[in-house]
């Protein structure tokens, strides 16, 4: 068997991961380090075990090793037991990070508005659950379907980079949630915060530090189409990010709130997460030019992944 990717043999790769993942880390499995649900699906989903094959380049050995770092890391972090209210209402209302378009492959962008954040170490560990938590969602809907990850640094400073937490969400991608990353674009980055590119270069391999842009304004719509593209950015999309609980998740909405399921149309969004994460320098204060926004739009923050 070929994918449409041009992976040849992928049936007799997939069998030799299983193989291979079931020779070295027998001992995990007996003593309870993996979610039983996470071993059924390494057990059973050939798209998901391909995937690690991919990340890896067809190397056994270490396609099993990131088999055991994956299973290992969602059960010490809970992922499978994570849901909408397991996160405090303020959390998901931040915006801080979510899904919203598309770039020029039709893959999600994955947007990370870095001076929303703030550092708290009390906060840390809900944080990564919480980002976790929204990867997850796009990973086991279409675990083959690569996203575009964008960090926008507009009016970005000291205070608002967590170096801890962007270590956590470098790894995701090169660790725990396999060949997910087609793309980084690392947007208007600050001079005083050159030293960041540092942290995450260490993070990566040669392979992986290719996929690392570094995007000015008259760059980024090499990426993304403008109709995708955020106002600031330069594009048309006056997209505002709101948070509207879903039915099963124990908050109330906000009187007079109804959300949206997204439409082709409209575009695919998905929501909020993310508040906290590392300052660097108080925001530097501008001028914004005044735009006239189209109406605000809202969704369901899990309408992306029911679609």
């Amino acid at each position: 068997m070929s994918t449409s990717d041009g992976f040849e043999d992928a049936e007799d790769l997939i069998t030799d991961a299983r193989t291979k993942f079931a020779e070295l880390y027998a001992e995990n499995v007996n003593a309870g380090l993996y979610a039983e649900v996470d071993l059924e699906r390494v057990r059973n989903d050939d798209a998901v075990v391909l995937q690690y094959v991919k990340h890896q380049k067809n190397d056994l050995v270490k396609t099993a090793g990131m088999m055991d770092s994956s299973l290992r890391f969602r059960q010490e972090m809970k992922i499978n037991d994570l849901t909408e209210s397991s996160f405090p209402r303020d959390l998901h209302e931040m915006g801080a990070v979510f899904f919203h378009g598309e770039d020029k492959k039709g893959q999600p962008v994955l947007y990370f508005p870095v001076k929303k954040c703030r550092k708290d170490p009390e906060k840390f560990t809900i944080m990564k659950q919480f980002v976790a938590w929204w990867i997850d969602k796009h990973w086991l809907k279409t675990p083959d379907k690569k996203v575009a990850v964008l960090f926008d640094m507009t009016d970005a400073g000291f205070s608002n980079v967590d170096i801890e937490l962007l270590k956590f969400q470098i790894s995701c991608f090169t660790t725990y949630y396999p060949a997910l990353l087609d793309f980084m674009l690392i947007y208007e980055m600050p001079w005083v915060l050159n030293a960041i590119w540092k942290v995450i270069k260490t993070l990566l391999t040669p392979d992986q530090q290719k996929r690392v842009l570094f995007v000015k304004k008259n760059q980024i719509a090499e990426y993304i189409d403008q109709e995708n593209l955020m106002v600031h950015m330069g594009g048309e999309d006056t997209y505002d990010y709101t948070y509207i609980p879903s039915e099963d998740s124990g908050f109330e909405s906000i009187a007079g709130s109804e959300p949206c399921t997204p439409t082709e149309e409209n575009g695919d969004d998905l929501h909020s997460i993310c508040e906290s994460s590392t300052s660097l320098v108080d925001p530097p204060t501008s001028a914004a030019s005044p735009i006239t926004p189209n109406k605000k739009r809202s969704y369901n923050p899990l309408s992306f992944f029911k679609r």
